[in-house]
């Protein structure tokens, strides 16, 4: 008689890469908060926001860093498991599948919040951002009216100190203005932007006649 060969249950690492990718993916995740975080880090915000974003970032960090934990924990178990995995029945590994399934839905749903975290807080930082460039553009706005106001306080006391007579001829005009001052005794002409001593007139017939 022949000897009939015993079927043993297929053999698969199914389950297995599945959690590698999964561990895979969250520390790309964490990765990429830890390059945010470390990008924004650069900027000076204001400081209730900065605090609010550390907070949202360390329990992130602290949330990932407990999921890795799990994760490598599972993957010990499973470890062990597929060790074994011969001797089980095929009832035993379809329920071991169904968990390891059960496990990388979990998975993905935290994958999910974690990156609508990371949304989140990515718009927090744009929108400090935001914030703070406006402020800086009002600050340095500000800070040039006080200074053309200082500018023209000092001009000013500088032309109250001499007591001279300023004409500014109007824009465009083609006219070349003079000076006229009249008094009891006198008449002082001079043409306006010469240096040049003034022309007087005791009368008013000189000045006619000139």
């Amino acid at each position: 008689m022949s000897r009939r060969r015993k079927r043993s249950a297929p053999f698969s690492l199914f389950a297995f890469q599945d959690i590698i990718t999964s561990v895979t993916g969250i520390m790309l995740v964490i990765t990429m908060l830890l390059a945010l975080e470390l990008l924004e880090r650069t900027d000076v915000a204001p400081p209730k926001a900065t605090a609010a974003i550390s907070k949202d970032l360390e329990r992130s960090n602290e949330s990932a860093d407990r999921e890795i934990g799990e994760l490598e924990q599972r993957l010990q178990q499973q470890g062990e498991r597929l060790s074994v995995a011969a001797g089980l029945s095929v009832e035993q590994l379809r329920r071991q599948v169904s968990e390891t399934e059960d496990a990388k839905r979990r998975l993905r749903n935290r994958t999910r919040k974690l990156r609508q975290r990371d949304r989140r807080t990515q718009e927090r930082v744009e929108t400090t951002r935001r914030q703070q460039e406006s402020v800086r553009k009002r600050q340095d706005l500000l800070a040039e009216v006080v200074r053309q106001i200082g500018s023209k306080r000092l001009q000013l006391k500088k032309l109250r100190q001499f007591n001279r007579v300023f004409f500014n001829p109007a824009p465009g005009n083609p006219k070349k203005p003079w000076l006229v001052e009249i008094s009891g005794r006198r008449m002082l002409v001079a043409e306006s932007g010469v240096v040049r001593k003034p022309r007087s007139f005791v009368d008013v017939d000189t000045f006619m006649a000139w």
